[in-house]
């Protein structure tokens, strides 16, 4: 008899810690923005250690690369292609809200996580107002 434990193969064991590393990253990332969140932040917040962040995917700009891709993967399905070169429109006149007036956005931000009164007027007001402004212009 052994008196050694059957390993799972090693594939199987990366799972669940690629898991827990790109939600801890997505985390970070989201709170603390991609230059304060640090490999040790994000390691300590997946329950790993921060070299493992650096073994198991490069570089913290290739670990972002992975989170943003994990997120679009999930949610490929819910995006419908007839409405890309809109969404395309409407994000480029984001960012251009973004560039000329930062406290706008984060006005928006803090407003539709508020009430869902709040978050209908702004739905209302600036997201529905924009797509139509795109819409029609397409």
């Amino acid at each position: 008899m052994s008196l050694t434990k059957k390993r799972k193969p090693r594939s199987q064991d990366l799972q669940p810690t690629k898991k827990y590393i790109l939600k801890a990253a997505y985390h970070c990332f989201a709170h603390y923005g991609f230059h304060s969140a640090t490999t040790r932040m994000i390691g300590k917040t997946a329950g790993v250690n921060a070299a493992l962040l650096v073994y198991r995917f490069g570089s913290k700009e290739k670990l972002l690369q992975a989170v943003i891709d994990d997120f679009v993967t999930q949610k490929q399905d819910m995006y419908l292609k007839h409405v890309a070169d809109a969404v395309r429109a409407v994000f480029n006149e984001v960012m251009s809200m973004i560039r000329d007036d930062s406290e706008f956005i984060l006005l928006i931000s803090n407003e539709m996580t508020t009430t869902d009164e709040h978050y209908r007027i702004v739905k209302e007001k600036v997201i529905d107002r924009m797509l139509n402004a795109t819409v029609s212009t397409h």
